[in-house]
């Protein structure tokens, strides 16, 4: 079977997307450092990969019509290892024809005070991470201008799901009241 999507991280919305893709009859590949993953989707093949060298991001997205960036280092590691994780998978994926959809959040824009959220709106990140994420998304955002990588990104706050401590509503809410 042909590979046609591969999900780059295997977190919670890395596993999102693939549930998703598999339950639409794609076949998925999702890639990760160990090259497992407790309760992969069915039918999902799971790779190791260490995407901080681009020879590796194309040997795991050879093929692949489009590639979802959820991968990331800890939380704690996001300034100094996000990123040259970012760029190496712009540059691995850099004329292949694989579009590039990265899952962000929405660190880059700041304290909002109650403002609507909008495509055109300036970052105006006020934390370190926030600052982060607003230069990987403008250095993406440039390699699509360039016509090196098809980019596109979906962005959203927080996020909940059934998968643990991988999930925000997951880890800190439906877990403990299941636990009493």
């Amino acid at each position: 079977m042909s590979v046609k999507h591969v999900v780059l991280g295997t977190g919670a919305i890395g596993r999102a997307v693939a549930e998703e893709l598999v339950g639409r009859g794609e076949a998925v590949r999702m890639v990760n450092r160990s090259g497992r993953m407790e309760e992969a989707p069915t039918g999902v093949e799971v790779v190791s990969s260490d995407l901080y060298h681009p020879e590796n991001v194309r040997d795991v997205t050879r093929g692949a019509k489009v590639v979802y960036q959820a991968s990331q280092p800890h939380y704690n590691e996001w300034p100094e290892k996000f990123p040259p994780l970012q760029k190496s998978i712009l540059d691995g994926l850099s004329g292949s024809g694989a579009k590039l959809v990265l899952i962000e959040n929405i660190y880059m824009y700041g304290e909002m005070n109650g403002r609507a959220f909008s495509e055109d709106m300036p970052h105006r990140a006020h934390t370190r991470k926030g600052r982060v994420r607003g230069e990987m998304s403008n250095a993406a955002l440039a390699a699509h201008n360039e016509g090196r990588v098809q980019v596109s990104a979906a962005r959203g706050g927080n996020f909940f799901g059934p998968w643990g401590t991988d999930s925000t509503m997951g880890g800190r809410v439906f877990y403990p009241l299941l636990h009493g």
